[in-house]
């Protein structure tokens, strides 16, 4: 059933995280991506457990409300311009390297479909970012910077992803519409975020200043928050994870001034348990989906194509260097 899948899932996910304690040489999403793909070839676990659209709103939020927690403000204000610079420069570069070399690899392909590749290949993933630089010795400052850089290019790996499926579709690409599609999505998803974020802390310090506060209310005010923001960034079509990821980073300044000490504690321990169970389910996952997905894949050998993405992740990690 569902259920013990779910179970296997986790049960799975404490182990991998003790070998990964023991074996610090190793990164932990990469084990559980393996375990993913192992547990691909378990027949009760075939199917697919989440549709891709429940998966983005049931993890998304929490992980990246958590990471804009937990981001240092003060660094990365200083750094600002060199995770801008990342953010949007690097993303955009990434999405041209990407769609020529595969086109040159592929004529057959229309360029908007490569571009559209690229664009897939252009945002850094926060949650893996975190996860792997956790284990890295690097300096302070790259780090800063990495991590802020992922939780802001999702917004440019979205807008060119949008318009190249449009070049596709008519044939048609408009600089004007995309620059102003930019600056909404990336805009009106942080206002709104911060919006959604103002409102949540305003009713919580309420909540305290009347002398009502409960841990056990907070936390749960605390874990709605990024959902909130999500989808209300969603709604209004703007983009949705710069909504958590902002709210994130309010609540991160409002909670430290306005709650009480033994609140806090009370809420970091159930997010840090919230947030070991989802980190870990979210690569295995990605390796339970991937051997259905190359059984899909008909017109070209294998061989062929992990050449394609050998050549592809080459390009993407020499452009990032």
């Amino acid at each position: 059933t569902p259920f013990e899948s779910w179970l296997l899932l986790i049960t799975v996910a404490a182990l991998l995280g003790l070998v990964s304690r023991r074996w610090h040489a190793v990164p932990a999403p990469l084990l559980q991506v393996a375990a993913g793909v192992g547990l691909a070839f378990v027949p009760q676990l075939a199917p697919q457990l989440l549709t891709p659209e429940l998966f983005f709103t049931l993890f998304i939020p929490p992980l990246l409300f958590a990471d804009g927690w937990l981001i240092p403000k003060r660094d990365f204000w200083r750094w600002r311009w060199q995770i801008g610079f990342l953010a949007i420069g690097l993303a955009f570069a990434t999405v041209a390297a990407v769609g020529y070399v595969m086109h040159a690899l592929l004529p057959s392909l229309p360029l908007a479909v490569c571009f559209a590749l690229g664009a897939l290949l252009a945002p850094t993933d926060a949650v893996a970012v975190g996860a792997v630089i956790e284990k890295l010795r690097l300096p302070p400052r790259i780090g800063h910077v990495l991590s802020g850089e992922a939780l802001l290019n999702d917004a440019s790996g979205l807008v060119a992803f949008k318009f190249a499926l449009a070049a596709l579709a008519t044939g048609v690409f408009s600089w004007q519409a995309a620059t102003l599609n930019f600056v909404w999505m990336a805009a009106g998803g942080v206002v709104i975020g911060l919006a959604v974020a103002w409102v949540t802390q305003t009713l919580r310090r309420w909540v305290t200043d009347q002398g009502l506060e409960d841990a056990s209310l907070q936390t749960l005010m605390s874990l709605l928050t990024p959902f909130a923001a999500y989808l209300a960034a969603e709604e209004a079509h703007a983009s949705d994870i710069l909504g958590a990821v902002a709210a994130g980073m309010y609540a991160g300044m409002s909670d430290t001034k306005n709650l009480t000490h033994e609140t806090r504690i009370a809420a970091w321990n159930v997010w840090q348990l919230l947030l070991t169970v989802l980190n870990s389910l979210v690569f295995m996952l990605l390796g339970l989906e991937l051997p259905p997905i190359l059984e899909r894949i008909t017109t070209y050998q294998p061989a062929t194509v992990l050449l394609y993405a050998a050549v592809l992740s080459g390009v993407v990690i020499v452009l990032r260097l």
